[in-house]
């Protein structure tokens, strides 16, 4: 597996004897932890572990922040 990153630029290319896997993003950063391929009865397993990128992380903090300001508006005022 090879893994190229360039300003705001990522790209991700695996290759066996089988198989090709190549993904190019570009305009935010791309990161993964660990990948394997496995090869059982025929068909190729593809386990992804630790996948990030800008995206997803932008996407989560307004989901915390909308949780956030859900569980404040739920919470009764004392008097």
């Amino acid at each position: 597996m090879a893994v190229s990153i360039l300003t705001g630029c990522s790209t991700i290319n695996y290759e066996d004897a089988e198989t090709k896997f190549s993904r190019t993003s570009f305009g935010n950063k791309l990161s993964i932890g660990k990948l394997e391929v496995e090869s059982k009865d025929g068909l190729k397993v593809v386990k992804m572990e630790g996948y990030s990128n800008d995206q997803v992380e932008a996407i989560k903090i307004a989901v915390e922040a909308a949780v956030a300001a859900a569980v404040k508006a739920a919470v009764p005022v004392a008097p």
